[in-house]
């Protein structure tokens, strides 16, 4: 029983220790070091993030970038409203900092300052119309929009990706 219980206990605290390690190689010497993600046409895309919605880190830019691994298409990111009718300033969650999405036809991240808490009344989730949802108050920082002449490749990227 004692043995069954380590076993279970050791291999997911190994696993976890591959995967910073890992993660850490990628990042620690920049563009050079790390898993390369290539389009389907050897477009290059950036560094391997291992993230759960798939995105490369892109050394020029410092940031991620999510990629639709169905499409191709850059991944979706929710722009909030104090506004009923999605005007004025658009704000993203927090987690958008550091990583660019598209709404609609426009590419957006996160104004790197600090979150503050503002009542939001309307979203655009980038598929549908304005949606108008009283959510309340919910921290967030000032969207911005990032040119697509600005990214280093253009979408939507031919899939399968390679890795190398």
């Amino acid at each position: 029983m004692f043995r069954r219980s380590l076993t279970v206990f050791v291999i997911p605290i190994f696993l976890f220790g591959v995967f910073a390690l890992t993660e850490a190689y990628a990042f620690r010497g920049g563009a050079s070091d790390g898993i390369k993600v290539y389009d389907a046409n050897g477009q290059y895309l950036g560094l391997s993030s291992f993230s759960h919605l798939y995105s490369v880190y892109v050394p020029s830019m410092s940031t991620y970038v999510g990629i639709d691994l169905s499409t191709g298409e850059a991944r979706i990111v929710d722009l909030y409203f104090k506004s009923n009718d999605c005007t004025g300033t658009p704000y993203v969650r927090p987690s958008q900092t550091y990583w660019i999405g598209k709404n609609r036809v426009k590419y957006y991240t996160g104004a790197r300052t600090v979150p503050v808490k503002k009542k939001i009344n309307s979203w655009d989730n980038g598929y549908s119309e304005c949606v108008v949802h009283h959510i309340g108050f919910v921290s967030v920082v000032p969207a911005e929009e990032v040119p697509a002449a600005s990214l280093p490749f253009t979408f939507p990227v031919a899939l399968p990706l390679e890795f190398r």
